[in-house]
């Protein structure tokens, strides 16, 4: 950080000392300020003190930590503890100049408006005398923390004996050049408001391997909260201003994202209104938004397709057999595909691989030998029966698909003790070694893009369950930012697929968890969508998302059996209670292919399952 003084005079009586900068007159205050000659202040004699530290009323947790911070550093060197407070009086008669208060920020009081009024533009900030009173300004609250710092290290750590004065005429006006706010560890600017958290959360490595150790392509996240719309709309600003490219602009319900690149970085910000925060992900490795996403439409009808996976028919795991999986393929109006998850290995015998290899075929029209375009690979998350048959399909056929992209959220490896199975890592290392040049994008919530026709929007992913609480006890504990859920299956990103019109809402294996996250992050008018794909198998109770969801269509990842057990059925009930016209499609039935006709998702393929208990054939 740079520092270029526009003037400065720092006397201590303690210890003279000097700055960089000319000498000047306070700003006139006839309001508050005494025409008297300035008289030198004793704020502090043996361990004692008359001074309050008052701040505004309706002021920052940011401003009030200040406060805080400038008191227990009085405590420290100095033995005395002068009171906290705000700037609220019942009568402003008993103010006066000679009122002894050390004035933080913005408050009601004359001289603190009055010295606010002379800042320069930028990050800038000014100390002073002001009779009794000392008042310290900024533009900002990050530049008022190193205003406070400053006075801190400059006069309270260095007063002699415990004795602090300051001269009556101090008047100290600064500007910081290539100011990075204090804990900011991002490259990008960091918002000026708020209360920033110390600390990052590590939110994944793309495509490479972080088992061992975190890698150069790591994102981070960082929280600023006590913010409000306006400083996220004024952050928006900044960036543009600082030469970065808005590549996103969207917003949900009352939530408020943007998106900008910068030199190969990428930075997500996002403000959610329930919590007062913008958080802002910095990715370190893939592709921007508006490279990776692409509207070019064909002439072939858009079909979303539940592919039919073999299920154990006691709803039981085996050597064989598994009562998991989910696999989903979206034939896109330009002829290439989009791949959703991949079933269990157990699910992926060599005659599961070849029916689902024929499959793909089959609905591109494409003759044997012929390359299939997949437009793109979402993984909802790291769990081997949601990866597992796509990974084995790619090591297979490589040479006759063409992967395009790849699309995920999924947390570091090293943000959870059980990090993720091992069959996340082999499909990362079947897309290094087959697909070096994919397109890689992390999703965030917020983000909406096109592949082809197919809206795609981002409503949850694992970052947003990372509160304020785990930074602070990462803080406390001197560890990373922890993901807090217990299941890992909340995980799982949310995604709302739209369809000439039609929305199909993927949950992947979201959990109760999750649920009490997401469902205080959006109003229910977000949720609503004409078919949604049951989470996690059937597997939880999700009594406040599916009502607001309201889907007249399920798509069950899972058999009729398996559902339908006496432990599964209650779970199964809210969504019923919203299918029309027996309108739930079981993949362990069969595959089942929808499309928009006259105006609603209608099925218009269906095909018997192919294949069954696993054979052993691996990889």
């Amino acid at each position: 950080m740079k520092k270029f003084c526009v003037f400065a005079s720092l006397l201590s009586v303690s210890l003279l000392l000097f700055a960089c900068g000319n000498k000047t007159d306070a700003p006139a205050d006839t309001t508050a300020s005494t025409e008297a000659p300035a008289q030198d202040l004793v704020v502090t004699e043996n361990g004692a003190t008359e001074y309050k530290i008052v701040r505004g009323q309706r002021t920052s947790d940011g401003v009030k930590s200040v406060a805080i911070d400038l008191r227990t550093a009085m405590i420290d060197a100095l033995g005395a503890a002068p009171t906290l407070s705000d700037d609220f009086v019942m009568d402003d008669a008993a103010l006066t100049a000679d009122t002894p208060e050390i004035l933080i920020g913005e408050t009601n009081r004359p001289d603190s408006i009055a010295l606010q009024a002379t800042l320069p533009e930028g990050n800038s900030y000014a100390i002073a005398v002001k009779g009794s009173r000392i008042v310290i300004v900024a533009t900002n609250e990050a530049v008022l923390s190193e205003a406070v710092d400053y006075f801190i290290e400059t006069y309270v750590k260095t007063a002699e004996g415990g004795k602090l004065m300051l001269k009556g005429d101090l008047l100290i006006t600064e500007t910081l050049t290539d100011f990075v706010r204090k804990g900011w560890e991002l490259s990008c600017p960091s918002p000026m408001t708020g209360s920033l958290a110390e600390g990052f959360y590590n939110s994944g490595s793309g495509l490479a391997d972080d088992v061992r150790k975190e890698t150069d392509e790591y994102s981070r996240m960082q929280v600023v909260s006590d913010v409000t719309k306006a400083d996220f709309e004024a952050y928006v600003e900044e960036m543009k201003a600082a030469g970065y490219t808005q590549i996103l602009d969207n917003t949900i319900g009352k939530n408020l994202y943007a998106e900008f690149t910068k030199d190969a970085l990428t930075w997500h910000i996002s403000f959610t209104d329930s919590t007062d925060e913008i958080r802002v992900s910095e990715d370190r490795a893939g592709t921007p938004l508006s490279e990776f996403a692409y509207d070019t439409v064909g002439d072939r009808q858009t079909v979303v397709y539940q592919y039919g996976l073999y299920y154990d028919p006691n709803n039981q795991v085996t050597d064989k057999t598994v009562n998991c999986g989910m696999l989903y393929v979206i034939r896109l109006s330009d002829n290439s595909l989009v791949l959703v998850d991949g079933g269990h290995l157990h699910q992926s015998s060599d005659a599961a691989i070849e029916g689902l290899w024929s499959f793909l075929h089959e609905i591109t029209d494409t003759a044997e030998g012929e390359t299939i375009r997949v437009a793109a690979w979402y993984i909802t998350h790291a769990h081997g029966d949601h990866v597992t048959g796509t990974s084995k399909l790619l090591n297979r056929y490589h040479d006759e698909i063409d992967l395009q992209r790849v699309m995920y959220n999924i947390p570091s490896y090293q943000v959870r003790s059980a990090g993720y199975d091992d069959n996340t890592t082999t499909a990362k290392e079947i897309v290094r070694k087959y697909y070096p040049d994919v397109k890689f994008l992390k999703l965030h919530s917020g983000q909406n893009f096109h592949l082809s026709d197919v809206g795609f929007e981002v409503l949850f992913t694992h970052e947003d369950a990372v509160g304020l609480t785990q930074f602070e006890e990462a803080a406390k504990n001197g560890g990373n930012v922890q993901f807090p859920l217990g299941d890992y299956n909340c995980t799982s990103t949310v995604l709302r697929l739209t369809v000439d019109g039609q929305t199909v809402l993927l949950l992947g294996d979201t959990n109760v968890e999750a649920e009490a996250a997401v469902k205080k992050t959006f109003p229910a008018s977000v949720w609503k969508s004409d078919a949604v794909q049951v989470a996690h198998h059937c597997f939880n109770y999700l009594d406040t998302l599916y009502p607001m969801i309201a889907a007249p269509i399920a798509l069950m990842p899972n058999s009729y059996f398996g559902s339908h057990t006496p432990e599964n059925l209650p779970k199964l009930a809210t969504v019923l209670k919203y299918v029309e016209n027996d309108q739930i499609y079981y993949e362990g039935e069969q595959t089942v292919g929808l499309a928009v006709v006259d105006g609603k998702l209608t099925v218009v393929y269906e095909a018997p399952v192919v294949g069954g208990e696993y054979d052993f054939s691996g990889m």
